[in-house]
């Protein structure tokens, strides 16, 4: 009966004694390593190591890899009853997660439970949640959240590589006399064409394109030089003019950026700094009705 049970389960288990061969498997762990090509259906299993498989896995220094062998070894060795972990076991085509327990056999002395939980579907709802956490949901960009947890990573890498990192702010031109003549549902759909004008931009790892206020944008570039965020600004103003978003009395809905770069040195204040220079830079390209003005 008891096998039964443990053939019942979608919970993929096996016990390994001391040594770390294998002594038992159910019904779900062969069908796991049937489809992945790990094991033959029908396989002795027997005669596996599986903490040889953990220990080869470890050798390429992967992280969960190091984390499974570690806290086996932990358990086998009695420093602790309980070891987990999460991992990713994603293939071509699908995300996947599971969750890696080893705990002793109870009554068994010298002998392991294993076992490997799906977490796939608990793990897709709370990254589909993180998501939408960083998302400004009116634009699909990222929000200043978003720009802000991603910027920090970005300028992580720029430190370590020795590399610039560009910012523009945009600011839309007469945009509340354009919501206020044409109402809200118009001025949602040209914001919304205006980032979809700005995430054009944003072409490679690291680039980020965001909307952190009601008309205010962010463009985040890597490895760009100064002139190159002003031409871009420049770039930008002339796809909004192109759109024709007219008002009454011959206004039009155009955009003002101003940009700064630097190469970070790892201070936390890095990224205001830069995001301060060129907000400047905007204000004074607003005030003196330019396209671009660089700080």
């Amino acid at each position: 009966m008891l096998n039964s049970i443990l053939n019942s389960l979608d919970t993929h288990i096996a016990v390994i004694n001391r040594e770390g061969f294998i002594c038992y498997v159910n019904d779900a762990w062969q069908r796991f390593a049937a489809d992945n090509g790990m094991a033959q259906e029908g396989v002795n299993w027997q005669q596996y190591n599986y903490l040889a498989v953990c220990q080869q896995a470890a050798a390429s220094n992967d992280h969960d890899a190091l984390s499974v062998l570690g806290g086996l070894q932990n358990v086998m060795n009695n420093k602790q009853v309980l070891f987990e972990h999460e991992y990713p076991c994603h293939t071509p085509s699908e995300q996947r997660w599971y969750i890696f327990k080893a705990v002793p056999l109870i009554q068994q002395s010298g002998h392991f439970l294993i076992s490997h939980q799906t977490t796939t579907k608990a793990k897709l709802s709370i990254l589909q949640a993180e998501q939408l956490s960083i998302e400004d949901h009116l634009t699909t960009l990222y929000n200043r959240r978003g720009l802000e947890i991603l910027a920090e990573k970005e300028f992580a890498r720029a430190k370590r590589d020795d590399y610039s990192v560009g910012l523009i702010v945009f600011d839309v031109d007469h945009f509340k006399l354009f919501n206020d003549y044409f109402g809200h549902i118009a001025g949602d759909l040209c914001l919304k064409r205006i980032a979809s004008v700005i995430k054009t931009y944003a072409r490679r790892p690291g680039d980020i394109a965001a909307r952190i206020g009601g008309d205010e944008f962010v463009l985040m570039l890597s490895r760009v030089a100064q002139q190159q965020a002003s031409d871009i600004i420049e770039s930008v103003r002339h796809k909004i003019q192109e759109m024709n978003l007219t008002i009454a009395k011959n206004e039009q809905v155009t955009i003002s950026g101003g940009c700064a770069v630097t190469i970070p040195k790892g201070d936390k204040s890095d990224f205001q700094t830069l995001y301060y220079n060129a907000d400047q830079a905007l204000y004074i390209a607003k005030n003196q009705r330019s396209s671009a003005r660089t700080a």
